[in-house]
């Protein structure tokens, strides 16, 4: 019986296998099986905790719709939903046997879904904190970034779909390397960075800097509110003198009205 592999085009796979070896050797990371059960833990409870939120929220819509018209509550749910399709990526990941069943198709699309579940929840993180710069941190006006809010959600949704559609395109050829848990593909080194960060991990980097500029002159301004208002309680105040006759006589009935 002839072998599946016959009709296989393994151009350049020797230095694709080559170029793994050296990374493993290198980094020497291997991925156990205490690794793989303690990820497909975290990622059922995670997707049990999604759907829970969600459900949460299917109730809330049904029976308290006006409540949806908080940009919070909105976010909530999308982020519960890009957790829920994170869980099921790493969990489909995390099955050695099915992933290495997969053609390239296959492969492309678990790994869009990983990369659009990530980025979902990193650009409507930093949506939260604009908005929160915004209405906290600057003098705009209200009917400024109340207008913007429509947006969050929208373009959150579009930069999470195509940006790892174009990192997807250029991987011709992707396999999945097992004892690395990660995808790889025959190209440069520097290529495969360059898809990798332009794509994915430079927005992650951005919004995990901004989100924490935000976070932290936002804890600064709350401080030294905190530590005023301290100040005036503390500081003993100099007794009033009250005009009381003045006082009272704007309130006590004249001659006429009695």
């Amino acid at each position: 019986m002839d072998s599946p592999l016959n009709g296989l085009d393994v151009s350049g796979l020797e230095g694709l296998l080559d170029n793994m070896a050296e990374v493993r050797e290198r980094w020497a990371f291997v991925v156990t099986a205490e690794y793989r059960v303690a990820i497909q833990t975290l990622a059922s409870l995670s997707l049990v905790s999604s759907l829970l939120v969600l459900g949460v929220m299917l109730w809330v819509r049904l029976h308290h719709r006006s409540y949806f018209k908080r940009l919070s509550l909105r976010v909530s749910g999308y982020v519960a939903f890009a957790d829920l399709l994170s869980a099921i990526s790493e969990l489909l990941m995390m099955n050695t046997n099915l992933m290495l069943r997969q053609n390239e198709h296959g492969l492309r699309f678990i790994l869009w879904l990983s990369m659009f579940s990530s980025l979902l929840f990193v650009f409507l993180t930093l949506c939260m904190a604009i908005q929160l710069h915004l209405s906290t941190l600057t003098r705009v006006r209200v009917g400024v970034y109340m207008k913007l809010e429509q947006w969050y959600v929208p373009l959150s949704m579009l930069a999470s779909v195509v940006l790892p559609a174009i990192a997807v395109a250029q991987m011709k050829g992707v396999m999945w390397v097992p004892w690395m848990h990660a995808f790889n593909w025959p190209v440069d080194a520097w290529k495969r960075k360059l898809v990798l960060w332009s794509c994915h991990f430079v927005w992650i980097t951005i919004t995990v800097v901004y989100t924490a500029c935000v976070a932290s002159v936002l804890a600064m301004v709350i401080r030294r509110m905190w530590r005023n208002s301290v100040d005036v309680v503390a500081e003993p105040r100099v007794p009033e003198k009250w005009d009381w006759a003045r006082l009272t006589a704007s309130v006590r009935p004249s001659e006429d009205t009695m």
